[in-house]
């Protein structure tokens, strides 16, 4: 007999470095800088223990520039 359930997921701890930078042209317009996962972290999943595991996420680093304007 099977049966079906919701299996417990157990993920290790990690931290990841993000930040924004912004400069202000005028007193409307700012450019920004953000960053995320600079320290380029990776998650590990798991069912249950380690040695099961379910999921190894690599999100790598990710860097946006943008401007803000504001009437």
């Amino acid at each position: 007999m099977n049966s079906a359930g919701v299996g417990e997921i157990i993920t290790d701890d990690y931290g990841q470095l993000d930040g924004n930078i912004t400069v202000s042209l005028s007193s409307q317009l700012k450019v920004t800088f953000d960053f995320i996962n600079l320290s380029d972290e990776i998650s590990y999943s798991y069912e249950r223990n380690h040695y099961a595991p379910t999921g190894i996420y690599s999100n790598g680093r990710r860097f946006y520039l943008g401007l803000r304007y504001q009437l």
